[in-house]
């Protein structure tokens, strides 16, 4: 009786060893988070635990790349599930898709900005409150898609350029480097480090024109900035425009546009690829086109740190020669 006794209180915990799996994950690279079920369980693998019999959704996750897969157990069993995370591709047209380059052969390029598709369509170029070359207002379509930059070009990713191909690093003015968007860059400089981007991951990077970066900017809206016609500099919706901060800010500091844009207000001037014409809109299409004349004047956009509320309006159109100072800086754009 006594040993029936004590196999009877086993049973239950026999029972359950034989409804449960084990289940093994590991991820390429190994050190990323891994979620089973929509909860964390690991940040680095193998990660191996037991789990009762059923399908498994398994996601990894490190930075931009991720892998996911469905895994069925049955009790008893041990299934090893590898995952190989990647980043998403440049081919992937989706709208809203950030991703980053990948080099040319086809390896991880993690000097790459991250990037996101911006949709085609039209708006209205301009406007008819602004200085007079910002007028007439007046409609362009955009039918050739482009991916732009969600962020500015940071001195992380402006240096890597730099030391790699053997130019002078641009100076910070003691404010950082790193995450802040690189600053003391002429229109030159901003165009070499395209043309280099070209080369490195084989896809065609260049600056935007004034068209493509204003549509991009105005995501859609009419009003000065992408919240609004009233400046903020405080909060979520907001920019390092028109404030007391008299530096720069890192990048992703403020909410993103609805196109997934950070900064297109503030922080600095954005050189484009556009040569300046007062009269652009009204008998010439210079802001629809991209120069490569360095000794023409260029149109800066955004407005900067050192900006007051009126320079970084969506529509106001900064011109200037292949200078460098501490309030200019860039993004790129990808066409496909």
């Amino acid at each position: 009786m006594k040993w029936l006794s004590i196999s009877l209180l086993l049973l239950p915990l026999l029972v359950f060893a034989e409804q449960t799996a084990v289940l093994v994950i590991k991820t390429d690279p190994a050190k990323a988070d891994i979620f089973v079920n929509g909860e964390f369980k690991a940040d680095t693998s193998p990660l191996i635990i037991e789990v009762p019999a059923g399908t498994y959704e398994v996601k990894a996750k490190q930075g931009d790349k991720t892998a996911k897969t469905s895994i069925k157990l049955t009790a008893g069993a041990t299934v090893i599930g590898e995952l190989k995370l990647v980043a998403p591709s440049v081919t992937d047209l989706s709208d809203g898709k950030v991703f980053r380059d990948t080099l040319a052969d086809g390896s991880p390029c993690d000097f790459c900005p991250q990037m996101v598709w911006i949709p085609t369509g039209s708006f209205m170029m301009g406007s008819d409150t602004g200085t007079s070359d910002e007028q007439p207002v007046h409609k362009v379509k955009l039918t050739n898609r482009f991916a732009m930059g969600i962020y500015e070009i940071t001195f992380e990713e402006y240096d890597y350029f730099a030391k790699t191909t053997g130019r002078p690093l641009p100076s910070d003015g003691n404010w950082g480097r790193g995450n802040r968007p690189v600053i003391n860059v002429s229109w030159s400089d901003a165009t070499a480090y395209a043309t280099w981007l070209s080369s490195k991951t084989g896809h065609t990077y260049r600056l935007p024109t004034e068209a493509e970066w204003e549509y991009a900017a105005r995501a859609g809206t009419t009003t000065n900035y992408w919240w609004g016609d009233a400046m903020q500099t405080k909060g979520a919706k907001g920019a390092n425009c028109d404030s007391d901060n008299n530096k720069t800010v890192s990048v992703g500091s403020f909410k993103a546009n609805a196109f997934g844009l950070y900064d297109t207000v503030g922080n600095v001037w954005e050189w484009t690829c556009s040569d300046y014409d007062a009269k652009a809109y009204e008998t010439s299409s210079t802001h629809l086109q991209c120069s490569q004349q360095p000794n023409r004047r260029k149109v800066s956009r955004g407005g900067s740190w050192y900006s007051g509320a009126d320079y970084c309006r969506v529509t106001y159109r900064q011109t200037q020669f292949s200078a460098s100072n501490n309030a200019y800086g860039f993004r790129v754009i990808l066409m496909p």
